[in-house]
């Protein structure tokens, strides 16, 4: 199933903001997996540490929204999703 479409499933269902960034980050971990990229080569395209980057991702700080568009890229996520990335 194509991420981004999971991704909008997910965010146009009824959940709390933590559990939607507990699943964006997720769908966050199988997409890397699929696109064979590692936590370095993101946190090297968005300019961050790594730890950093891992900590964002999985749900703990918000990216800038040109980090955000950069991430959704490399991992084919929606728009939605991006969004999501920014939040706090």
């Amino acid at each position: 199933r194509e991420t981004r479409t999971f991704v909008t499933d997910v965010l146009a269902a009824p959940h709390s903001h933590n559990s939607t960034k507990l699943q964006l980050a997720e769908t966050i971990k199988l997409a890397r997996i699929a696109r064979e990229l590692s936590w370095s080569e993101i946190a090297d395209a968005i300019g961050k540490d790594p730890v950093w980057t891992v900590a964002a991702l999985l749900g703990q700080h918000p990216l800038s929204a040109k980090e955000a568009v950069t991430v959704g890229e490399l991992l084919g996520l929606g728009d939605d999703a991006v969004a999501v990335l920014q939040m706090l």
